[in-house]
C-alpha cells in the first residue's frame, strides 16, 4: 500500500513539474534561440512585438516569405517593423512562390493592400542579410548546435526549401512551432487553413521531416481574441508602440465592424514557444492533402503517442492576455529604446526638402539572342544611390513572368580598391506588355562606407562591368515640397522624365524611407484635358515609385490627379482628389482642398523644379 502510494505521489509530482513532458519548466530555461519565419501581416506584427518584448526568446533572425502579401511587401513590412521595434536580429528574404505550384490563395482584404492593414510605419530600413532565408536558417542552426527553434508564422516554403537543400538540418533543429493547420475546418477553404493552403507541398515536407513540431492551428487560435477595447484598456498612455496599435485598430474595425478585433493566430504561436502552459494538446501524426481537389491543404491529425507533432486543442485565454499586457508594459518601460520616434506623428511642420539627383539614359550591359539588359536610371537621394536595370527577354510572357522575375543578379560597385555590395529593393514590378522590360532596382547606402558618387566608379552586375554615373552625367536636381494636411509632415515629388516616365517620391515622413500606394490612384491629363494611360513600372521601391504614361514622347502630361491616396503614417484614405497642375503659370498646389503657394516653378528639358 505504501509502495503504491509512493509511486502515485511521484507520478503526481512529475506531472505537476513537467506537465505533458513537452518542455522544461520556466525556472530552468535560458532565453531560447529562435528564428521567426513570417509574412507580415497584421497579426504577424503583433507577434513580432511580443517576441521582441519577452526576455525568454533570443531572436537570432527574422525571415520573410510570401503569404499575407507578396514577398516584396512582406519583406518591406518586416524591415520597417524591425527598425520600429529596435531589433538587431538578422533579416533575410525567402521564397516568393510556393513549391511546385503556379499560384497561391491570397488573404484578400483581411490584411489590407500593403499587408499591414494599409497602416504605414515610420522607420529606416535595416540592411538585408545577403544570404537567403534557408541559408540563414541552416547557418544559425549549426551555430546553435541543435538548440535552435523555428517559429513559422506564414507558409512553410522557406523551411521546406531549407530541408531540401540541407538534408542534415533536422539534426540541428530543436523544435518548430507552426501557426497553421486545423482539425475542424479551414479559413481559406472549407477544409484548409490559409498558411497551409498557400503551399501544401511545403507543409507536407515539414510535417514529415521528423522534427519535433507544435501545430498551433485554428482549433486554438479561434479561442483567442484581441479587441480594440482590450487594446485601449491594456495599453498605458506612454506606450511607445501605441502608434502602431492605434493604426492596426483601424484595420480591426474594417474587418469586424460590429466587434473590432482579431484572433491572435500568430501571437499565440510566439507565446507558446516560451510559455507552453498557455495551451494543451495531444501527440499526433499530421498529413497534408496535396491533391488538386477541394481538400487541398487540409491537415489531418491522427493521435499517435510516437508522432512528431504536438497538436494544440485548448488554450488559457486569460494567460494569453497576461502576456499581451506584459508586452504593453515592456514598451512603456525604459527597457525599450527604439531608434524611431513616434512623436513625429503629431507634427504639422514640413521637413526640409530632399534633393534628388537623377540620371536617365541607356548603358548597355549585354545583348544576345535571348534578350538584353540596360542600366536606364540612377537616382541619388539622402546618401542612397539607386540603379534601375531593365532586362528584356525575347520569351517573356504573362505565363512565365513569375519565373523570369525570380532570376537573381548580384550587383556591386567598385571605387578605387574598395568594393561595395548593392541590395535589391523590396519593390513590386509589373508585366504590362512585351515591350516593357523586367526591372531590377538595386541600391547602396553609402553614407558610412566611404563611397563618393561624385568620383568615378564602376558597376558590376554578375560578371559584366560598366562605368558608373558621375555628377557630370546627372540630369538635374529636383526639389518639391508641400505640407500635406495629415498627422505627419510631408512633401510629394513629381518628376517627369524622358520616355514618358514619371517618378513620384512621396516624402511623407521626416525619416529616410517612405511608403505609399500612389500609382493606382494617379491620373494624368494632357494640356487640353485628354486623359492619359498610366502603366506602373515599379512601386514600394523604398524612396520612390515609377510609372509610364502611354502617349507620345516628351513631357506631354501637364496635370496629375491623385484620389483615394494614403500618404503618411496611418493616414486615413480620403475621397477628395489631390490635384497638381504643372503649368508654367501655376501658383498653387491643391492638396485635399488646401491650396498651398508655389514659390518657384521651372521646367527643364527633362523635368520640373517647384
Amino acid at each position: 500500500m505504501k509502495k503504491t502510494f509512493l509511486i502515485a505521489l511521484i507520478t503526481l509530482f512529475s506531472l505537476l513539474l513537467f506537465g505533458c513532458a513537452e518542455h522544461p519548466s520556466e525556472a530552468d530555461r535560458t532565453p531560447i534561440p529562435v528564428i521567426i519565419d513570417c509574412d507580415p501581416g497584421v497579426d504577424d506584427a503583433i507577434a513580432l512585438c511580443i517576441a521582441n518584448a519577452t526576455d525568454q526568446l533570443d531572436v537570432k533572425a527574422m525571415t520573410s516569405v510570401f503569404g499575407n502579401a507578396t514577398l516584396n511587401r512582406t519583406t518591406y513590412n518586416l524591415l520597417t517593423l524591425a527598425d520600429y521595434l529596435g531589433t538587431d536580429a538578422a533579416i533575410a528574404t525567402g521564397q516568393a512562390l510556393p513549391i511546385g505550384a503556379d499560384g497561391y490563395g491570397a488573404s484578400g482584404l483581411i490584411h489590407g493592400f500593403n499587408g499591414l492593414g494599409d497602416f504605414v510605419i515610420e522607420a529606416d530600413f535595416p540592411t538585408l542579410d545577403p544570404r537567403k532565408a534557408w541559408d540563414v536558417i541552416y547557418d544559425t542552426a549549426i551555430r546553435e548546435n541543435g538548440k535552435l527553434q523555428l517559429i513559422a508564422l506564414g507558409p512553410l516554403t522557406n523551411i521546406a526549401t531549407a530541408l531540401e537543400l540541407y538534408p542534415d538540418l533536422p539534426e540541428f533543429i530543436d523544435r518548430i512551432v507552426i501557426m497553421g493547420g486545423s482539425t475542424t475546418g479551414g479559413n481559406q477553404t472549407d477544409y484548409a487553413e490559409f498558411n497551409i493552403h498557400c503551399d501544401p507541398v511545403a507543409a507536407q515536407a515539414v510535417f514529415a521531416s521528423g522534427i519535433d513540431i507544435v501545430m498551433v492551428g485554428l482549433d486554438v487560435t479561434h479561442q483567442t481574441y484581441l479587441s480594440t477595447v482590450d487594446v485601449q484598456n491594456m495599453m498605458p498612455e506612454n506606450c511607445k508602440i501605441s502608434y502602431l496599435f492605434n493604426g492596426l485598430s483601424k484595420q480591426f474595425a474594417k474587418i469586424f465592424p460590429s466587434n473590432p478585433g482579431i484572433n491572435l493566430h500568430d501571437p499565440l504561436a510566439v507565446i507558446y514557444s516560451f510559455d507552453p502552459a498557455v495551451a494543451n494538446g495531444y501527440r499526433a501524426t499530421v498529413t497534408v492533402d496535396v491533391s488538386d481537389g477541394d481538400r487541398r491543404g487540409e491537415t489531418t491529425a491522427t493521435a499517435d503517442q510516437e508522432g512528431n507533432v504536438f497538436v494544440l486543442e485548448s488554450v488559457d485565454n486569460d494567460l494569453v492576455m497576461s502576456h499581451v499586457l506584459d508586452m504593453f508594459q515592456y514598451y512603456s518601460s525604459d527597457r525599450f529604446q527604439s531608434s524611431t520616434a513616434t512623436s513625429s506623428s503629431t507634427s504639422t511642420t514640413s521637413s526640409d526638402p530632399v534633393d534628388l539627383r537623377i540620371w536617365q539614359g541607356t548603358s548597355n550591359l549585354y545583348a544576345n539572342d535571348d534578350g538584353r539588359m540596360e542600366l536606364s536610371l540612377c537616382v541619388e537621394t539622402d546618401n542612397i544611390i539607386y540603379f534601375l536595370f531593365d532586362e528584356y527577354y525575347q520569351a517573356l510572357s504573362v505565363e512565365n513572368y513569375d519565373q523570369y522575375s525570380q532570376i537573381e543578379h548580384s550587383v556591386h560597385v567598385k571605387q578605387g580598391d574598395k568594393e561595395f555590395d548593392c541590395s535589391l529593393t523590396p519593390s513590386n514590378y509589373y508585366f504590362n506588355d512585351l515591350d516593357t522590360p523586367l526591372t531590377r532596382l538595386f541600391y547602396l547606402v553609402y553614407s558610412d562606407v566611404g563611397f563618393d558618387p561624385s568620383e568615378s566608379y564602376t558597376i558590376t552586375i554578375d560578371q559584366i562591368t560598366i562605368d558608373g554615373v558621375t555628377t557630370s552625367d546627372v540630369t538635374d536636381l529636383y526639389s518639391v515640397a508641400a505640407n500635406i494636411p495629415f498627422n505627419d509632415a510631408g512633401k510629394i515629388h513629381f518628376i517627369p522624365l524622358k520616355n514618358n516616365l514619371t517618378l513620384i517620391r512621396p516624402g511623407v515622413f521626416s525619416g529616410r524611407y517612405q511608403y505609399s500606394n500612389m500609382i493606382y490612384s494617379t491620373f494624368a491629363y494632357s494640356a487640353d484635358g485628354t486623359p492619359l494611360m498610366i502603366k506602373p513600372i515599379t512601386m514600394i521601391a523604398l524612396d520612390f515609385e515609377l510609372f509610364q504614361i502611354e502617349n507620345e514622347d516628351g513631357l506631354d502630361w501637364s496635370r496629375l490627379e491623385l484620389s483615394q491616396v494614403e500618404l503618411g503614417s496611418g493616414a486615413a484614405t480620403t475621397d477628395e482628389a489631390v490635384t497638381v497642375d504643372l503649368h508654367d503659370e501655376a501658383k498653387t498646389v491643391n492638396l485635399w482642398g488646401l491650396s498651398l503657394p508655389i514659390k518657384h516653378v521651372e521646367w527643364t528639358e527633362d523635368g520640373l523644379e517647384i
